[in-house]
């Protein structure tokens, strides 16, 4: 397990078991508002290792994301929920550069997302790219998503030499 990352008063770090029910908490919102897809506590659970958090200076949990391990060096950003009162913080910026730095790691690694701002992502460094670039997703997560047929995400990647 990696340290957690300090920088200005944002501590980003594995999540634990005990911030199941804060990550719920902030992906429900995001999912009500049809931003991402709904997520059990118990799935949360689950994946629990894939995970990161942002906690504020009191601890509390203020943002999440996981990385999604497809196979042969494709992963994914997924679930990337910042607090409203936390936006333009920089707050996800450091939650997708844990991810970034994780994955450089591995050479020939790919990191994608799917996302409606896809601005955010191409100013870390991602690039936009075509959406069937990543069938593994297409096939495990968007056949589940309303949207499936008129998806409105754009596709970023970053790309490991």
């Amino acid at each position: 397990m990696s340290s957690p990352k300090h920088s200005g008063n944002i501590v980003v770090r594995h999540a634990l078991e005990a911030d199941v029910d804060a990550i719920w908490c902030l992906m429900d919102e995001y999912a009500r508002r049809r931003i991402l897809l709904a997520r059990e506590k118990t799935e949360i659970l689950h994946h629990i290792h894939s995970f990161y958090v942002a906690c504020n200076p009191t601890g509390e949990v203020i943002g999440c994301v996981c990385l999604r391990d497809f196979h042969d060096q494709l992963y994914e950003v997924r679930s990337l929920v910042v607090h409203d009162e936390w936006h333009n913080k920089r707050v996800g910026s450091q939650l997708v550069q844990r991810l970034m730095e994780k994955v450089s790691k591995i050479p020939g690694a790919r990191l994608f997302a799917l996302t409606y701002r896809a601005h955010f992502f191409l100013n870390l460094g991602f690039k936009s790219v075509t959406k069937d670039c990543f069938p593994e997703k297409v096939w495990t997560d968007c056949i589940k998503c309303a949207k499936r047929e008129n998806c409105d995400e754009d596709a970023v990647l970053f790309q490991v030499s």
